[in-house]
């Protein structure tokens, strides 16, 4: 029986984890269900979010560019791809190019959300020490650290209708 995560939308069926592997999906669960709620507020109030840079579309492009990106490098790490070093601004860039509305970008954000979940719940501990420790860094950096600093973003709206 699928067992939903409050807050977030998904329900995990049948994964077992392991320690490491649970920790980081927990945490994940955790920041993607805060995200979610303050990127559903933002777009439901219409407010562009203050100190990123972006508007509230371009934000939510962003975020969702990098998990897809993550649900796509962490099999072929796996697999034994080298890591890659990304330019950052022009990942960004092509990531926010392409124009749309807040609602579809959220909409965007929750199918990438999604993937990624799925690519976290299939994990093991195992897994986080293949390569150079690359998968740790899309599971920590992509999956937390980075998500929790857009949350700080979509919290302090700057008011201004995007």
């Amino acid at each position: 029986m699928p067992v939903p995560v409050s807050g977030t939308g998904i329900r995990i069926v049948g994964q077992r984890v392991d320690g490491e592997s649970q920790q980081h999906l927990g945490e994940w669960l955790a920041t993607w269900a805060e995200l979610r709620v303050a990127a559903e507020r933002a777009v439901a109030a219409g407010t562009d979010p203050a100190g990123s840079g972006w508007d509230l579309a371009g934000l939510l492009l962003h975020v969702a560019a990098w998990w897809r990106e993550g649900t796509a490098r962490v099999p072929a790490l796996l697999g034994g791809a080298p890591s890659v070093d990304y330019d950052v601004d022009a990942f960004n860039e092509a990531a926010t190019a392409r124009a749309t509305t807040a609602e579809a970008a959220l909409a965007d954000l929750v199918q990438a959300a999604g993937l990624y979940t799925m690519l976290l719940a299939g994990l093991r501990d195992r897994d986080y020490d293949v390569g150079d420790g690359s998968v740790r860094a899309w599971a920590e950096a992509a999956g937390v650290r980075h998500p929790r600093l857009h949350l700080r973003d979509l919290s302090a709206t700057s008011g201004s209708k995007g």
